[in-house]
C-alpha cells in the first residue's frame, strides 16, 4: 500500500485545485497539487517496480527502458489511463443526455487510440512524402535495421497483430502488400526498399509513391512460408488473398481477434472481412516499432486535454422540434476549442484564426510565366484584390492545383516540402497561426518569404497569395518562383451538415438535426465508372466506401418512383437539385427523374461529376441503415422473419426485434430475411460528423424505437430557439460572406474528423488551455469519494505490487 500512495502523492495538481488522496483504510492522507510532476526519487522506485513487468510494456518487452526517461514513461502511462477514463465518463454523461445507448469501454478506449493515432499518422504522412520528393535515400530504408547502418535503428513492418487465448504470443511475420493508384489488375506488389530482403528478389525496390498513398490500397498480409520467415512473393493477386485463410492476418477464423486501430474499410472477400487500408493507416503498420517508440510518445500528454476539448466543443439543450428525442447537440462557440480556431461576434460574423498553407513552388519558370498563369485562372476563377476567391463555394484548391500543373500552364509543383494528409496537396507548410501582423507556426514546417506572411494574416476567405494583384510571385532561394495557397479554417465548414446541397447552406429551419438512421439510402453513381459509392464525399477519396451489389440493387429497382428531391447533380464539387442543374446550366436534353439514368455518362456539362440518389426506405418492408453488433426494434410484422448471416430474430409481446451480430461484413449490405430486408451501414453519413448510437429504451417516450440506429448532427447556433445563428444572424451570413471551404465541406466525414484532432491537438499545447482541462478533469480522480478515483486506482493497482508480501489489497 505505501507504494501505491508513493505513486499517487507523486502525480499532482496546481494550486487552483486541493484535494486529498485517501487510503483504503481511510487512515493515511497526501496532499495534492495541481500539475503532475514527478520526483526522480519516486519515479526511479517506480519503474524498479514495473520494470521487469510485461504488461507495462508488451511490445517493446523493456528493450527501449534504458532509452526513456522513467519521469516521462511514468506521466506517459498515467497520462494515458486518465484520458481513457475520463473519455468514458464524458461519454456515458453525453449519451445519457441524448437518450443513447453508451458504449463499451473497450469501445471508448480505442477512441483515445484513434486521436492519438490521427496526430500521428498526419504527421508521418507530411514526414514520409517529403521524403520522396526530396529523393535520395527512402525513409524505409534510413528506419530500418539494415546491417551497416547507424542511429536509432527500428525493424520494418507490423508484429504481434493477433490476440486470442490459444495463441497468447504472435510469432507470425507480416509484410504489406499495395495496390498502385488507379490499378484495374488484381495484383498486389510487396512494399520493400532496395535489399530489404536476402532473397533473389530482394534487389527490386517497390516503394509506393505520393499518389499510391493517396489512391491506392494497402494490405497486411501473413507470411506463409515459416521456415525463413521472408516474404513469399514479390507480387500476389486477389485469388492468393481468398485462397488462403490464414495469408492474410485480419481474414479471421472463428477465435482470432486482431490488435490494431479501427482505420479504413471492410471488404467482403469470400464471406469473410478483410480490411483494406488507405496509404496513411499503412503507414503506422510498415513502420509500427518506429511509430510505438518516437512517435505516438510524443503525443501522449496532450491526450488529456484533447479529451477534455472535445467535451466541451457541444452544448446539450432541448429540441422542441424533434419527433424522435427531446435533446438536441449545439456548437459551444465560446469553447476552448472554437476561441482557438477562429473569433466571432454578432455584428461581424468570423475571423480566422489558424490557416493551412501551401506552396506551389517553380525552379525553371519565370515571373512572367506566373502572371500568365494567373490570367489562366481568373478565365474560370474569380479572385477580389487579395487573392480570395470571389465564390469561395464553388471554387476548390484541389481543382486550381490541377489547371496550375497542367503542362502548358505552370506544370507539377516543385516545392520540396510534402503533401498534406486531408486534401493531399503538395508544398504544405502545415497549420499557422495569427501572431500580430504576420503567422508563425502552429504545426507544421513553415517555410515561406517573409514578405508573404503580412498578406497570409489578414486573409479570412481561402485565398492565392501572390506579390500583387497580377499574380507576380515570390522569390525564394536560389531566384525559385512560388504563390502561396491559403485556405483559414472555421469549425462551420467541419460540423454543418451541407449534404442537401448548396440550396439548404442557409439552414433556416428549426432544430431538427437528431435523425434516425432507418429512414434513406444513398448511393452516388460518377460520370465516369460504373460503380456506386456510398456518398458523393466517398468518391473523391481512397478507398471511398461503396455500397454492395444487393444495396445497387434495392436503390435501381425503385429509381421511378423517387421524385425530384431524391436527386443531386454534382458540378465541380457542387450539389445541385435537378431544376437547378436545368435552369444553370441549360443541357440540350433536360434531366429528369427518368432519364437521368441513361443520361449520366453523356452529360455535356464543363465539371460534372455524376449523380446521388436518395431512397426512402419504406419499399417492401426494408428497415434501413441498421448497426451491427446490435438489437434492433423492428415494430409489428406480418410473418416469421428468417434467421440468417448472424442475425436472430425474437417475439416479445407483440412486437420482433432482430438481434445482429458484430460482423463487420454485413456493412454495405441488404440482407433479405424474408418479411423483413435489413440494410447495413456503418452509421457515418456523407461529409457529416455526427453523435452516432442507438436508441435507449428507458425512456418511455422512446420505447418503440428502441435499438434503432440515431445520429445527432450539430446545430450551428446556441439553442432551439436560435438553432443556425452562427451561421446566419440577419446581419452577416456565413456563405454569402465566402468564409467557406469548399474543399473542408467536401472531405469524408472521418477525413473531418481527423483535422478537427489537429486542431485539438494545437489547441492543447497552449498552457491556459491545459491547466482549463487540468482544473475541470483531475477534481474526477481526487479522493476517494470521486467517481474516477477507484477506476484509476485500480489501474495502477494492476501495474504495482502494493505490499510486501506480493499480495494485492
Amino acid at each position: 500500500m505505501k507504494k501505491l500512495l508513493s505513486f499517487l502523492a507523486a502525480i499532482s495538481l496546481s494550486a487552483s485545485v486541493s484535494a486529498t488522496v485517501v487510503s483504503c483504510a481511510n487512515t493515511t492522507s497526501v496532499q495534492r497539487f495541481s500539475i503532475p510532476v514527478l520526483t526522480k526519487e519516486i519515479s526511479k522506485e517506480i519503474m524498479m517496480e514495473i520494470n521487469g513487468d510485461s504488461s507495462i510494456s508488451p511490445d517493446t518487452k523493456g528493450k527501449f527502458f534504458s532509452k526513456i526517461d522513467f519521469e516521462k514513461v511514468v506521466k506517459m502511462m498515467m497520462q494515458d489511463e486518465m484520458a481513457k477514463l475520463s473519455q468514458e465518463y464524458y461519454q456515458n454523461d453525453l449519451a445519457n443526455r441524448l437518450k443513447i445507448k453508451s458504449r463499451s469501454t473497450e469501445v471508448m478506449k480505442t477512441e483515445v487510440e484513434n486521436i492519438n493515432n490521427d496526430i500521428s499518422q498526419n504527421q508521418f504522412y507530411n514526414q514520409y512524402t517529403q521524403r520522396i520528393v526530396l529523393g535520395g535515400m527512402s525513409l524505409d530504408e534510413e528506419l530500418s535495421l539494415a546491417p551497416g547502418d547507424k542511429g536509432d535503428l527500428t525493424s520494418l513492418n507490423p508484429e504481434k497483430l493477433l490476440k486470442n487465448t490459444q495463441h497468447p504470443k504472435d510469432e507470425n511475420v507480416y509484410y504489406l502488400y499495395f495496390k498502385k493508384a488507379n490499378d484495374t489488375t488484381n495484383n498486389w506488389l510487396l512494399w520493400q526498399y532496395w535489399g530489404e530482403h536476402n532473397t533473389p528478389n530482394g534487389s527490386l525496390e517497390q516503394l509506393p509513391n505520393i499518389n499510391d498513398l493517396q489512391m491506392g490500397k494497402f494490405i497486411v498480409v501473413k507470411n506463409n512460408n515459416p521456415v525463413d520467415k521472408l516474404p513469399s512473393s514479390l507480387e500476389i493477386t486477389n485469388d492468393d488473398l481468398t485462397n488462403s485463410a490464414k495469408l492474410f492476418w485480419n481474414y479471421f477464423g472463428e477465435d482470432d481477434t486482431a490488435d490494431w486501430s479501427d482505420s479504413g474499410d471492410y471488404y467482403s472477400l469470400d464471406g469473410k472481412s478483410a480490411l483494406i487500408m488507405d496509404g496513411k493507416s499503412a503507414l503506422q503498420y510498415r513502420f509500427q516499432e518506429y511509430f510505438k517508440a518516437k512517435i505516438i510518445n510524443n503525443f501522449y500528454e496532450n491526450v488529456l486535454t484533447m479529451t477534455y476539448l472535445e467535451s466541451n466543443l457541444f452544448n446539450i439543450g432541448r429540441n422542441i422540434k424533434n419527433t424522435l428525442t427531446s435533446q438536441d447537440s449545439y456548437l459551444n462557440i465560446s469553447s476552448d476549442l472554437a476561441k482557438a480556431t477562429q473569433t466571432w461576434n454578432q455584428n461581424d460574423g468570423y475571423k480566422s484564426k489558424l490557416k493551412m498553407v501551401w506552396a506551389f513552388n517553380q525552379n525553371d519558370k519565370t515571373e512572367q510565366d506566373f502572371v500568365k498563369a494567373w490570367s489562366k485562372l481568373n478565365e474560370t476563377i474569380k479572385f477580389k484584390n487579395s487573392g480570395e476567391f470571389l465564390n469561395s463555394t464553388s471554387t476548390s484548391f484541389q481543382t486550381i492545383s490541377k489547371i496550375l500543373e497542367d503542362a502548358t500552364v505552370l506544370g507539377p509543383n516543385q516545392s520540396e516540402l510534402g503533401t498534406d494528409p486531408f486534401l493531399n496537396l503538395a508544398g504544405y507548410n502545415g497549420i499557422v497561426k495569427n501572431d500580430g501582423d504576420s503567422i508563425s507556426s502552429a504545426d507544421g514546417t513553415l517555410s515561406i518569404a517573409e514578405e508573404a506572411k503580412t498578406k497570409i494574416a489578414k486573409v479570412n476567405s481561402p485565398a492565392i497569395i501572390t506579390k500583387d494583384q497580377l499574380g507576380q510571385p515570390f522569390t525564394v532561394d536560389n531566384n525559385k518562383q512560388e504563390i502561396y495557397f491559403v485556405l483559414p479554417i472555421y469549425l462551420i465548414d467541419l460540423l454543418n451538415d451541407t449534404t442537401n446541397g448548396s440550396q439548404n447552406r442557409s439552414a433556416s429551419s428549426g432544430a431538427i438535426s437528431s435523425y434516425d438512421y432507418g429512414q434513406t439510402t444513398t448511393g452516388f453513381l460518377p460520370k465516369t465508372e460504373d460503380k456506386w459509392f456510398a456518398s458523393f464525399g466517398d468518391s473523391l477519396i481512397a478507398n471511398g466506401k461503396q455500397i454492395t451489389p444487393s444495396k445497387v440493387d434495392v436503390i435501381t429497382s425503385h429509381k421511378e418512383e423517387a421524385n425530384k428531391s431524391a436527386y443531386y447533380l454534382y458540378v465541380d464539387n457542387v450539389a445541385y437539385t435537378i431544376d437547378d442543374f436545368n435552369g444553370l446550366f441549360n443541357p440540350t436534353t433536360k434531366i429528369t427523374p427518368e432519364n437521368i439514368w441513361d443520361q449520366n455518362k453523356t452529360i455535356a456539362a464543363n465539371g460534372y461529376q455524376g449523380f446521388q440518389f436518395t431512397m426512402l426506405n419504406s419499399f417492401e418492408g426494408i428497415i434501413g441503415n441498421v448497426g451491427i453488433g446490435q438489437e434492433v426494434y423492428l415494430g409489428k410484422l406480418s410473418d416469421t422473419p428468417i434467421n440468417k448471416q448472424g442475425i436472430t430474430f425474437e417475439k416479445r409481446n407483440d412486437d420482433w426485434y432482430a438481434i445482429v451480430a458484430n460482423d463487420k461484413s454485413l456493412v454495405g449490405t441488404v440482407v433479405d430475411c424474408g418479411t423483413v430486408k435489413l440494410s447495413f451501414d456503418d452509421a457515418k453519413k456523407g461529409s457529416t460528423i455526427t453523435f452516432d448510437g442507438s436508441i435507449d429504451g428507458k425512456n418511455n417516450s422512446l420505447k418503440n424505437k428502441e435499438g434503432r440506429t440515431i445520429g445527432y448532427q450539430i446545430n450551428m447556433g446556441p439553442n432551439a430557439a436560435k438553432p443556425n445563428m452562427y451561421i446566419n444572424n440577419g446581419t452577416f451570413h456565413y456563405y454569402e460572406e465566402n468564409l467557406a471551404s469548399l474543399d473542408i465541406i467536401n472531405l469524408a466525414s472521418d477525413q473531418k474528423q481527423s483535422l478537427l484532432h489537429q486542431l485539438e491537438y494545437i489547441t492543447s499545447k497552449d498552457s491556459d488551455v491545459s491547466n482549463a482541462a487540468a482544473s475541470a478533469i483531475y477534481p474526477l480522480f481526487i479522493g476517494s469519494d470521486q467517481v474516477l478515483y477507484k477506476p484509476l486506482y485500480e489501474s495502477i493497482r494492476r501495474y504495482i505490487d502494493t505490499d510486501d508480501s506480493g499480495e494485492s489489497d
